[in-house]
């Protein structure tokens, strides 16, 4: 069971999601995390206060987790984020629906921003 602070990373670097998720529970956030966008479709997306994803992975990309989500009616915040930003990347994730559109290497500051936001006071 998870909470209503609880967030999904979703991530094909193991590094990565590993080293968000300490970092999101050294601020009270539970994290699951996911390999692929897949591995994460197969769960239970509406269980999660937000997603946060990388953009470029193998098999469906970050874009394309954006799309599914959508077709299934699952409004679930999206952070996406990518190493590899581009104007007209960053345009159809916004238009696609993500809330927030974030560079690698992304600030811890950021990121933390980007969930206040989304799921109100961390602390």
């Amino acid at each position: 069971m998870t909470t209503a602070k609880s967030i999904a990373i979703v991530d094909d670097d193991r590094l990565i999601r590993s080293s968000a998720a300490s970092l999101m529970r050294s601020f009270g956030i539970a994290a699951s995390t996911f390999e692929s966008a897949e591995a994460f479709l197969a769960a239970d997306a509406k269980e999660f206060a937000c997603i946060i994803s990388d953009v470029q992975m193998g098999g469906m990309s970050g874009l394309d987790l954006q799309d599914e989500l959508n077709r299934r009616r699952i409004s679930t915040p999206l952070i996406l984020i990518t190493a590899y930003p581009t104007d007209r990347l960053k345009d159809r994730a916004l238009a696609g629906g993500a809330r927030y559109f974030l560079e690698k290497p992304w600030s811890v500051d950021d990121l933390l921003v980007c969930l206040e936001e989304i799921m109100g006071p961390l602390s």
